[in-house]
């Protein structure tokens, strides 16, 4: 009978260190987990705070237009040019907000594994989106200065 009892204590004891070492893996997976979603989440916020700061850059340019040559960027709203001027700013305004949830979801899609294809998206979005946005920011007074001036008859 000892030998029985010997034997439920050693399977009771062995039970219970069983629990005790799955008890301790749950909790180091628990908190892997935990630093997985942590890291997820910085990644995330991270990457938005990129996407802002490329899609923030035709607005940068134009603040630091307007801060440097005023009279320039005036040509967006002079009555001779406003008929040029405004549809240039809404497709400015048009291509700088839709460049914003286009780079997020490029950076998702690095984020998901498919690198190439996210950095393709990226590249397309600042080249297709954010690129013309600055150049018809830039440009864009001056190609209404030519057209309306007197050498702009030539184009007519």
């Amino acid at each position: 009978m000892d030998n029985e009892d010997d034997m439920k204590r050693e399977l009771i004891e062995e039970v219970t260190e069983l629990r005790q070492r799955v008890a301790e893996l749950e909790r180091i997976e628990t908190e892997r987990e935990k630093k997985r979603k942590q890291d997820l989440d910085t990644r995330r916020k991270k990457d938005e705070r990129n996407a802002l700061v490329l899609a923030g850059l035709p607005i940068l340019f134009g603040v630091i237009m307007f801060i440097l040559n005023r009279p320039y960027i005036f040509q967006f709203f002079n009555p001779e040019t406003r008929a040029c001027g405004l549809p240039i700013l809404g497709a400015i305004i048009v291509l700088t907000a839709a460049s914003y949830p286009a780079l997020r979801g490029s950076f998702r899609v690095i984020e998901s594994g498919r690198q190439s294809l996210g950095f393709l998206l990226a590249f397309l979005v600042i080249a297709f989106m954010i690129f013309p946005a600055i150049a018809m920011l830039i440009l864009g007074p001056a190609a209404m200065l030519l057209l309306y001036s007197p050498l702009g008859e030539l184009f007519n």
